[in-house]
Formats: structure tokens, C-alpha cells, sequence
């Protein structure tokens, strides 16, 4: 739905395809959060399902970074997002996307004051019995998408077609 979103509103795919999408999306699931280590996992799958899959060279041709600063795919993601809404509804719709991006290094021993970061963004309650967290994880991930496609779906013309963005 994103990636028709995209093409019709913005001309471009928001995610790239890879050979490897069926497979992480199969094993992305709450029971693989059963303890630390696989909650991390989960994370880190779902981050290459999200984040490691944005199209940013793509994108970066409608938002361009300013000069000499280099935006990754979720800064570039959210610049065209920030283009449609308030930048504090931008953020919050983004915050989990950050969250589990951070979280997939977190099985690398983040310090604890980086992980309750990543926890908070990504809005899952650290306290909650892991498979818990792991719903939460792919909740807050799958709330972030479908509120990024209402922001992003496109407006129709009075004869019925998707109209562009005049970003």
C-alpha cells in the first residue's frame, strides 16, 4: 500500500524489493520474543523490513538533505512526511520506526540509557513479559505504517484519479 502510495502521489517506490523479504517477513512475529535475545532479533528483522528497505536515494530526489548534512532512510522518510503534516505529528508518527531501528543494535550491549530510549520510541513497555514486547514492537511498527499511508495517501481529482504532490 506504501509503495502505491508512493508511485501515485510521489512518482517513486518508498521500499526497495529484495529476494530476502519473504523470508524475514515469515519468521517476523511476536513468539520469537520469548526471551531477550530473540526480542532483539525481532527487532532487528523488522528493521530490515522497514528501515534497511526505504528507497532514501529515491526519496532524496524529492526532499533533498541540505548541504553537507546526510540524511539515512528514516530522517528521509520523515522529511517527506514533515512535507505533508506538523513536524511533532511527523515525529510521533516516526518514533516507533526510530525506536526499533535503534533497538536493532541493542543486542551489541547498548548502554541501558540508549535502550530505555529505543523502548520509549519504539513504545513498547520494558516491563511486559517478552512476547508482550514483541506484539508491542510489531504494533507500534505496523500503527506507524498505516498512519504514514493515511498521511500519504493521495488526494483524487474530480475525475477519480490519484493526484501528485506538489512536493
Amino acid at each position: 500500500m506504501l509503495n502505491d502510495y508512493g508511485v501515485r502521489k510521489l512518482g517513486v517506490r518508498l521500499f526497495r524489493e529484495h529476494d530476502q523479504f519473504k523470508i524475514i517477513a515469515s519468521r517476523t512475529h511476536r513468539f520469537r520474543s520469548v526471551d531477550q535475545p530473540g526480542f532483539f532479533s525481532l527487532a532487528k528483522d523488522i528493521a530490515r523490513l522497514t528501515a534497511d528497505s526505504i528507497d532514501a536515494s529515491a526519496l532524496q530526489k524529492i526532499v533533498v538533505p541540505p548541504k553537507g548534512e546526510k540524511w539515512g532512510s528514516l530522517k528521509t522518510l520523515e522529511s517527506i512526511v514533515v512535507a505533508e503534516v506538523e513536524v511533532t505529528l511527523a515525529h510521533s508518527v516516526m518514533g516507533p520506526l526510530h525506536g526499533i531501528y535503534n533497538l536493532r543494535l541493542a543486542d551489541a550491549h547498548l548502554p541501558k540509557k540508549e535502550l530505555d530510549s529505543a523502548l520509549k520510541l519504539a513504545r513498547v513497555n520494558p516491563d511486559s513479559p517478552f512476547v508482550l514486547q514483541g506484539y508491542q514492537l510489531l504494533n507500534s511498527c505496523v500503527s506507524s505504517l498505516y498512519k504514514i499511508a493515511e498521511i500519504l495517501q493521495p488526494s483524487t481529482g474530480e475525475d477519480g484519479s490519484a493526484e501528485r504532490s506538489a512536493l
